[in-house]
């Protein structure tokens, strides 16, 4: 999964929220955080070969519904400092037998959400 949300900037220093509304197996969620690595070490690589100072940035992650009891849920693989420093964050975890309906348009005046959300500041 390629990482195609637009950063106007560098990432370095800045904290980032990946939010998700639904982690059911996690591969999706897993995707894009090693999307955003890469992304990270491109940076830091491109920073280091022109001279210029990096300081990571803090990743967290907020999922809004987690059905962690899915065969296959593979959010136990997330990158271990997300869950060792608090920042992998759960609204709500529920049983894979509840179906999940979340609105994606309003009167059809409003785009189709995209399925993860990167907030950057």
């Amino acid at each position: 999964m390629a990482l195609s949300l637009p950063f106007p900037r560098r990432l370095s220093g800045h904290r980032v929220l990946l939010v998700e509304k639904v982690v059911s197996t996690g591969r999706t969620l897993m995707q894009f955080i090693a999307s955003m690595q890469q992304r990270i070490e491109a940076q830091r690589a491109a920073a280091a070969a022109s001279g210029a100072a990096y300081e990571s940035p803090v990743l967290g992650c907020f999922v809004l519904i987690d059905k962690e009891d899915l065969p296959g849920h593979t959010t136990a693989e997330l990158p271990a400092e997300l869950k060792q420093d608090g920042r992998y964050f759960v609204a709500e975890h529920v049983s894979s037998q509840l179906m999940v309906g979340l609105p994606f348009h309003v009167d059809g005046a409003l785009p189709a959400m995209t399925h993860i959300h990167a907030c950057v500041s």
